[in-house]
């Protein structure tokens, strides 16, 4: 998996165009071990830089230290890191909910497929259309419900 990096630099303040050597370094904070060792980076515009990360795992934690050799001080170094999308995504939200259950279920309510309406039991369904994601039973005429059942088997 690839993933897009970016940096801006500037000279001061005002964006730097033409540098031509800049580059970067990126570090797996699993070990600290250098990964990318001062690969050169691609100038894009209004002092945006640019780097193809090919080598990018979305399970892995990065530290990355842009270097514009080219500049003194400051402005000379940029710094960014990377959160594994894992980590992220297996937060917990609420209880035991994670942020990938929580996007998974309102996705189904925003967009999946519903039945069951003016019933009793009420279900949105996960757009591959295998798992009552949402199940909404003992619904009143009103509206109100008397429980609420999730399903993240699929995930």
């Amino acid at each position: 998996m690839s993933l897009m990096l970016n940096a801006v630099f500037t000279e001061n303040g005002a964006p730097k165009d033409g540098l031509t050597n800049t580059l970067i370094y990126i570090y797996d904070l699993s070990d600290n071990s250098l990964i990318v060792n001062g690969a050169t980076v691609t100038a894009v515009a209004k002092g945006g830089y640019k780097y193809n990360f090919t080598t990018y795992d979305g399970d892995k934690d990065y530290y990355i230290v842009w270097d514009s050799v080219d500049l003194t001080g400051h402005e000379r170094y940029a710094y960014a890191n990377i959160r594994s999308s894992t980590t992220s995504l297996d937060g917990i939200i609420e209880g035991n909910i994670t942020l990938k259950q929580c996007l998974a279920s309102l996705f189904a309510r925003a967009a999946g497929i519903a039945n069951g309406g003016r019933t009793q039991t009420i279900n949105f369904r996960n757009q591959a259309n295998t798992v009552d994601r949402i199940k909404l039973s003992s619904v009143t005429p009103e509206g109100n419900r008397g429980s609420t059942t999730l399903d993240f088997s699929d995930l």
